[in-house]
């Protein structure tokens, strides 16, 4: 499996064996490539509330990966940072979530998905910080994230979301407790947002680490002492 790169273009346009009439693009935004600036956004904007309920539940990992994950091209989404993509041979990753927060979405009707890792509950902790780098909180970084998904064509209402970290990975007392905030800021917008319930592996005391496989849509969660998988694609 090809290593993962230390830093991608914030634009890869692949087309290479597909129909000429469709485009396929991942899309990342980080400290390193500057956005467009933002006015500030207290909330996610909300979207219609989404029927019904899901029970997903966590699956052991397969022992051998799919020949498409052997050739797929990784992107490395680091803190603070975001990627979206509709390229089905594309892996999205994100690494060592300690108290930071990772954000996994999939809209299985046009096969968009994306990863967000957060680090912090409010932008309001470092506003200018959130103009430049508004992925770096949960409630800008959410509202950026849905509007890039919702630029390859993802509804809100239909994200099937994974969200993970959160945990206290600080010896001794964590009197700020940036991990359960970074969790309870998360889930408390996408809940005002309208969305569907997300899967959720937070708490602890262990980084994680998350995969997500835009060709089946499958997401792994790695920690130092165990490996599993999910799937986003209903």
């Amino acid at each position: 499996m090809t290593p993962p790169t230390a830093r991608s273009p914030r634009l890869l346009r692949e087309s290479s064996k597909k129909p000429a009439d469709q485009h396929f693009c991942v899309l990342k935004i980080g400290p390193a490539e500057p956005i467009e600036r933002l006015a500030h956004v207290a909330h996610p904007t909300h979207f219609p509330q989404e029927t019904g309920t899901r029970t997903p539940v966590f699956l052991n990992m397969a022992g051998s990966p799919s020949i498409a994950s052997l050739f797929a091209q990784r992107i490395v989404i680091g803190v603070g940072d975001l990627a979206v993509s509709n390229n089905t041979e594309v892996i999205l990753s994100t690494y060592a979530l300690g108290s930071c927060v990772g954000v996994v979405a999939f809209d299985p009707a046009v096969r968009v998905g994306g990863i967000l890792h957060l680090m912090l509950p409010e932008s309001s902790l470092a506003p200018e910080k959130a103009v430049r780098q508004p992925a770096m909180f949960a409630d800008t970084g959410l509202t950026y994230f849905f509007r890039q998904l919702v630029g390859l064509k993802a509804l809100p209402s239909r994200l099937n979301l994974l969200v993970a970290g959160g945990a206290c990975v600080l010896s001794g007392t964590d009197n700020f407790k940036i991990g359960e905030r970074n969790v309870r800021a998360t889930l408390d917008l996408l809940t005002r947002s309208g969305c569907r319930p997300p899967i959720k592996d937070v708490g602890g005391f262990h980084n994680r680490t998350l995969h997500l496989d835009m060709n089946t849509a499958c997401v792994t969660l790695k920690t130092p002492q165990s490996s599993s998988q999910c799937t986003l694609a209903s």
